[in-house]
């Protein structure tokens, strides 16, 4: 009987399949980060529209899984790293992460056939202390490769929900990443974009002191460009 449960013991420990890595915000904001490069005072993408081609030029890293969200965007889950949403449009790119998650599939059916992510634990670890860290890297990378500090400003929108925007402008482009509380969710983005009205509107917005969500804390710090 000893023997068997010992043979039963081995051979679950063979057919145990190894947990998948925990996502990792750092990673995150890493590969984020390589879908943009700063040359020569021009920020090329990883991809133009239409959507397809977006996906095809995207940094992936292997097993990355991808399900489309909308004509343009797409949702993106690579081992170890957030799951997020790549948003390709005729002037602005974006990359986004928000909490609850499965606001991202409001807009699928069931028969899209798209992960359970309310009840998955990548959405459990989407945390605003993990935000936090995947923007303050995401700062620290930009503010160096661009060579100059951001433009800062902490902001309510027309429903009063505050936000916080960094943005760096980058010849004809502007680099903006941000922070928000919504009505039910909130989240982090990256967006480059040539609308350059769209983001003079945001400093024109009422500010506010109003903490943007729970863990997010004071503005990120400025730190020296280089």
């Amino acid at each position: 009987m000893r023997i068997f449960a010992l043979l039963l013991v081995f051979t679950c420990k063979l057919l145990a399949v190894d947990p998948a890595p925990p996502p990792d915000p750092e990673a995150t904001a890493a590969w984020i980060a390589s879908n943009f490069t700063i040359r020569d005072g021009e920020v090329q993408v990883a991809g133009k529209t239409p959507n397809d081609c977006f996906r095809a030029k995207l940094a992936l890293k292997a097993d990355a899984e991808i399900w489309r969200i909308s004509n343009t965007g797409l949702l993106v889950d690579q081992k170890g790293l957030f799951p997020l949403a790549c948003d390709a449009f005729e002037d602005a790119y974006r990359f986004s992460l928000c909490t609850p998650f499965y606001d991202y599939l409001d807009r699928m059916t069931t028969a899209d056939d798209l992960p359970g992510y309310a009840d998955n634990p990548k959405n459990q670890a989407i945390t605003g202390k993990a935000l936090r860290r995947i923007a303050a890297a995401l700062h620290t990378h930009f503010t160096k490769a661009c060579g100059t500090l951001p433009r800062h400003y902490r902001t309510q929108d027309d429903l009063t929900y505050p936000s916080e925007c960094y943005i760096w402008q980058v010849g004809k482009c502007h680099l903006k990443l941000y922070a928000y509380r919504g009505n039910d969710s909130h989240g982090i983005g990256m967006t480059v974009s040539t609308d350059a009205a769209a983001l003079e509107a945001i400093g024109k917005r009422q500010p506010t002191k109003q903490e943007i969500f729970e863990d997010w804390g004071e503005p990120l710090p400025h730190l020296p460009a280089e």
